[in-house]
């Protein structure tokens, strides 16, 4: 049997909730605020296979919670924030 892969190369988070909401990215607890329309990209910073896991947790507060345990750089459309 052969083995299924994916590459994952980036999460995108795009803000369609007719209002700002905040992103929160753990284990950093980076705060990061994501206006109406706006697209949130973070991109892995490593190279090779390695396991990944992700959990998100959305708040009644207009937050997401991103559990990301890895490096990482986020941009808002197209701007580097981290």
């Amino acid at each position: 049997m052969s083995e299924l892969s994916v590459e994952v190369t980036a999460f995108v988070i795009t803000n369609r909730f007719g209002m700002g909401i905040t992103l929160v990215l753990e284990p950093e607890g980076d705060c990061i605020e994501i206006a109406e329309g706006e697209v949130c990209r973070i991109i892995p910073a490593m190279s090779g296979a390695a396991k990944v896991e992700c959990e998100m947790i959305l708040g009644s507060d207009r937050s997401i919670t991103m559990f990301l345990s890895m490096v990482k750089e986020v941009y808002v459309n197209s701007i580097k924030v981290r």
